[in-house]
């Protein structure tokens, strides 16, 4: 028998058609998704809060993230930012278990223009304190933050949101997460960080970051 997708959203179980699959790319989730919640536009009002709901990431550990437990790529909004330690210049956030570790940092590029409209950092998850979870399979996770960043054609592109909408241009700083668990084998393989997607941009100067 073929598994009915759902995802889990107050409480309730909300089937999705068979085959369905949620993998929008890094430019979709910049253009299409964040662009329209930092202004609290909704793309797909009652999907979009299935498919990426907006919580706070530092009140979950990695297995405990809302959703369906099958899945092994989960997106969300945050607003409010965990709790941050700065050590140099990588950034650790902390959860209730443990720490997501910042790895590196790359952008993400407007496709017209090739300017940098995002920024989009990588962290892998730690536990602390020999933290161990029973009966779970074992798994590591990556966490990829998605951060817009104040350019001249950034605010262009927010502007003819607000004016399609018919609202005025706001600016509300939510981030985008993309969570994905990689099965560990009975071998002990780590199944490491995802391949960094190519970049041939440098960073633009003077950009004012949502931070």
């Amino acid at each position: 028998m073929v598994a009915i997708p759902y995802l889990i959203t107050a409480g309730r179980h909300i089937p999705l058609p068979p085959g369905f699959r949620f993998v929008p790319s890094n430019e979709e989730i910049v253009l299409v998704y964040l662009s329209k919640k930092v202004q609290s536009l909704p793309m797909l009002p009652f999907l979009e809060s299935l498919v990426m709901p907006e919580i706070q990431i530092a009140q979950f550990d990695p297995w405990n993230l809302p959703g369906n437990d099958d899945e092994d790529v989960k997106f969300f909004y945050t607003r409010e930012e965990p709790e941050i330690m700065q050590r140099g210049t990588r950034m650790k956030r902390v959860c209730v278990a443990g720490v997501w570790r910042e790895q590196g940092e790359e952008p993400i590029l407007f496709p017209d223009t090739r300017d940098v409209i995002a920024m989009k950092r990588t962290y892998t998850f730690e536990r602390t304190g020999g933290q161990r979870t029973a009966n779970r399979p074992r798994a590591t996770w990556t966490m990829y933050e998605y951060r817009l960043v104040r350019t001249d054609t950034l605010n262009q592109h927010l502007s003819r949101i607000a004016d399609a909408n018919g609202v005025a241009l706001q600016f509300t700083c939510y981030y985008a997460c993309k969570i994905v668990r990689r099965r560990m084998s009975g071998g002990g393989g780590g199944g490491g960080v995802e391949a960094a997607e190519p970049s041939n941009v440098e960073s633009s100067a003077n950009v004012e970051r949502c931070f």
